[in-house]
């Protein structure tokens, strides 16, 4: 406190005396006072530095570094690491603290102190916690004395060294595969074939080496040159070609013509693997290696950038469960320093209603087209079948896979034609505008703009409509109804509404017209199936249950753990409008005339033909699209849908669909 100066002061009498005491008495308690106040603890100090850290304001925390810390780290370099390593391991729940003290804080021999602290964070390598101690050291700045920290790497992490960087390293979850009714696999995790190219052998016959290569890979040599043109590609890299499923290589001697090709190189690698091959790509999908968007979208959910996401189908559809949870392990790098980990969480299985046998057929029976079906359990709504055609291998999707090939079309909306008839024919019953027995007088082949495709009769039922399908008695019946009326009708049966809220399967949801329907053309055009109906293979075949199952729509399901045999339009149609209709559907395909004919079947078979006409005005042709609607009629059991584009290229009618459609109803109940 320095030595006191006294000061003699002489005053008179007993009362000076005692205020020149109190006045001494003051003046002591405020310099002991000053005196204490000049003094910080390096506790204190640390508490505040705390503070600062839990913040995350590592710029502040810098100005509290002694002088030799920040000779050797500079403020930028010091916040960038901080700032760089937290956010890379995305910290959370910062809790820096300093544990009770027992003892009083007394500086060593070299003026440093010691102090304890704690650390615990969350991070997408799970949580870290971890004790240590770190030195202040007491320095004279700017003529005021205070405690700085003497800093070092292991205040970040104790396992960190001068010079060290951290890592952080992924740790693959393993996806989930999928599975079709009785365990049959669809998508599941294997080993896979990959071919592929040593640069360095190809010095000589580079081009043969690479045609034969081509050719025997189905893949073109530009593709090839593209692989082999990367950036990272040197003499003596082997550079990934393809892969392909070892259980369907191209041809049998594959391997022999193979190991022919000098520059050639494979070996099996962990990958994706299609069973069914192309018979299922549209719907289950495939994989592809995750972009830089994908990243920036998906980071909160812990991918890496060495994983591959679905491309399309149910392996994009249900990407969150079938990927599961990446694991990290974040180390220092070049070491075998641990410093957290956290495990990976394996994606689920998914187990479909979809049944291979009926998948296979339905390919079968589209093969060389260009079309859909899809296939129900009427009954309980169960998913059998969804195939699009032409198809592609996904064990093979590297090679390319042109558009037409690519999209799929069972969840696109489409003109449906004359199989909207038996809709339009309940919705008719229901508002009175007919009655089934009631025979309509049409003559001849024209009405209005309306054209029939028979003549055969001019005394025409609902029998003789839908057997002849036609044109014109539906016209007739959607004028009865009305434009309003109609359009109320067609949302009864569920037109217009977010199928993404119905079925699993993303799909295009159903229109009536573009702005109502708001032209007696318009109207009548909508009664059979023309005008701007559209609508999916899924939904057409989902609301012909009302017919299988005694007037109540079911609702689809495709997964297994799905409520089945729930109802989705309750009430459609009566049970007495459903007799009328269905009696009349199955003439469609037992009765000679019916545009389904066919006798050679031995079971009952209800359905409805349609042919879609694409064109832009009345006065020109244009692509037709053949469809067929059809189920089992005791005891329903399969619904199928299926529409062919292009029919009149190939000389076919709606007919020879409806044959390919009975065939496969018909396997499926005799099996």
């Amino acid at each position: 406190m320095g030595e006191w100066t006294y000061i003699s002061v002489v005053q008179e009498g007993r009362g000076a005396t005692v205020k020149m005491k109190n006045l001494l008495v003051f003046l002591t308690v405020v310099l002991v006072l000053v005196g204490c106040s000049e003094k910080v603890k390096p506790e204190d100090r640390l508490s505040e530095y705390v503070e600062k850290w839990n913040d995350q304001s590592f710029a502040e925390l810098y100005e509290y570094l002694s002088t030799e810390t920040k000779k050797d780290v500079s403020k930028e370099a010091f916040v960038n690491r901080y700032e760089s390593i937290y956010g890379d391991i995305k910290v959370e729940n910062l809790n820096v603290s300093i544990p009770t003290l027992d003892e009083e804080v007394k500086p060593n021999e070299d003026g440093i102190v010691l102090l304890p602290f704690e650390v615990s964070m969350d991070t997408i390598a799970g949580p870290i916690t971890f004790s240590s101690e770190v030195q202040l050291v007491e320095e004279e700045r700017e003529e005021e004395t205070n405690w700085f920290v003497n800093w070092t790497p292991q205040m970040i992490f104790p396992q960190l060294e001068e010079g060290d960087e951290i890592a952080l390293q992924p740790i693959l979850p393993e996806r989930g595969s999928i599975y079709a009714r009785n365990n049959e696999p669809l998508a599941v995790n294997g080993m896979v074939l990959e071919v592929g190219l040593n640069p360095g052998k190809l010095k000589e016959n580079r081009a043969e080496q690479i045609e034969k290569l081509a050719e025997l890979l189905s893949i073109s040599t530009e593709k090839i040159e593209q692989k082999l043109a990367q950036p990272w590609v040197t003499d003596d890299t082997n550079v990934p070609i393809t892969t392909l499923n070892p259980d369907h290589l191209p041809t049998e001697q594959f391997m022999e013509d193979l190991q022919a090709i000098q520059a050639a190189q494979w070996r099996q690698v962990p990958g994706r693997l299609y069973p069914q091959n192309e018979t299922t790509a549209h719907l289950v999908g495939y994989l592809r290696a995750i972009t830089a968007d994908d990243l920036e979208k998906l980071a909160e959910k812990g991918y890496s950038q060495s994983e591959k996401i679905g491309a399309v189908g149910l392996e994009s559809v249900f990407e969150e469960e079938l990927h599961g949870q990446t694991g990290w392990k974040l180390v220092v790098k070049g070491t075998d320093k641990v410093i957290a980990e956290k495990e990976p969480v394996n994606g689920n299985d998914i187990h479909l209603t979809v049944d291979v046998t009926v998948q296979q057929q339905l390919a079968n029976q589209l093969a060389s087209t260009v079309g859909t079906a899809v296939a129900f359990d009427p009954q309980t709504g169960e998913t059998l079948a969804l195939v699009s055609s032409p198809t592609y291998d996904p064990n093979r999707i590297d090679t390319g896979i042109s558009t037409v090939e690519r999209n799929a079309r069972f969840n696109k909306a489409y003109s449906p034609g004359s199989t909207i008839k038996p809709i339009i024919a309940a919705i008719g019953l229901q508002e009175g505008a007919m009655k089934a027995d009631e025979a309509f007088t049409i003559e001849g082949e024209k009405w209005r703009h309306v054209t029939r495709h028979s003549t055969a009769v001019s005394k025409v039922s609902l029998k003789e409509a839908l057997i002849y399908s036609d044109n014109i008695y539906f016209a007739q019946v959607a004028e009865k109804i009305g434009a309003e009326a109609l359009t109320e009708g067609l949302k009864a049966f569920g037109f217009e509404e977010e199928m993404g809220e119905i079925f699993t399967f993303p799909t295009a949801h159903s229109s009536i017209s573009n702005n109502g329907i708001q032209s007696d053309a318009l109207l009548l055009d909508t009664g059979y199936g023309q005008g701007e109906l559209l609508i999916s293979p899924i939904q057409l075949a989902i609301m012909y249950t009302a017919f299988a199952n005694d007037g109540s729509i079911i609702k689809p399901v495709l997964r297994q753990d799905e409520e089945i045999s729930a109802t989705w339009k309750d009430g459609v149609v009566t049970s007495e409008q459903v007799d009328m209709i269905e009696t009349n559907l199955m003439a469609v395909v037992n009765d000679p005339n019916g545009t389904a004919y066919d006798p050679s079947l031995s079971i009952s078979i209800a359905g409805k033909t349609g042919t879609a006409e694409l064109k832009q005005n009345l006065n020109e042709s244009g692509q037709e699209n053949g469809w067929f609607v059809g189920y089992n009629r005791d005891n329903p059991s399969i619904v199928v849908a299926m529409m062919i584009e292009g029919i009149e290229q190939k000389g076919m009618t709606s007919k020879d669909v409806a044959t390919k459609v009975n065939d496969v109803i018909e396997q499926y109940v005799r099996k």
